[in-house]
């Protein structure tokens, strides 16, 4: 019987420990689980700070670009420019802005000369300049092309031509 009393208080002694050793398991995993989900609401919290800080630079530097290419549209309308008034205005204007990847024109099929099917200007950031090149490809079935003359002026998405 003693060896009997023995085991059943060791087996108790065991089942203490091990709850104890659960306990503190649970509570230190619930301390993780904490933790971890501070740590993700701060990494949140900075990132829409770094966010709201980026939106804020984008709609301080967007303003004068869009005036640029409504000053543009104005002055093609009114026929002030021709294609080496244009050119000559696309390059300067493009260089007034450091963050500016490029500044282009494209125009209908033989609307901006009877003899040239395509006419689209571009000039196109090249490492610390602008280069000037042009669209020679049917760029007018493209959604950045279309949806402003059906819409008046749109955003589009991104696009590489």
């Amino acid at each position: 019987m003693g060896r009997a009393q023995f085991s059943g208080k060791y087996i108790w002694g065991l089942a203490i420990l091990g709850a104890i050793n659960f306990i503190v398991s649970a509570f230190y995993a619930l301390s993780l689980y904490d933790e971890k989900r501070e740590h993700e609401a701060a990494v949140v919290r900075q990132d829409r700070a770094k966010i709201k800080r980026f939106a804020y630079a984008i709609e301080q530097k967007l303003p004068p670009v869009m005036d640029i290419a409504k000053q543009i549209a104005e002055d093609l309308s009114q026929g002030r420019l021709d294609s080496t008034a244009l050119l000559a205005r696309l390059g300067e204007d493009v260089a007034k802005f450091d963050y500016i990847d490029g500044l282009f024109v494209a125009f209908e099929k033989y609307k901006f000369d009877e003899n040239r099917e395509y006419f689209a200007p571009l000039y196109l950031k090249t490492g610390d300049r602008h280069e000037l090149v042009f669209l020679d490809y049917d760029y007018t079935e493209n959604d950045w092309f279309k949806k402003p003359l059906a819409q008046g002026a749109v955003w589009v998405e991104p696009f590489f031509g």
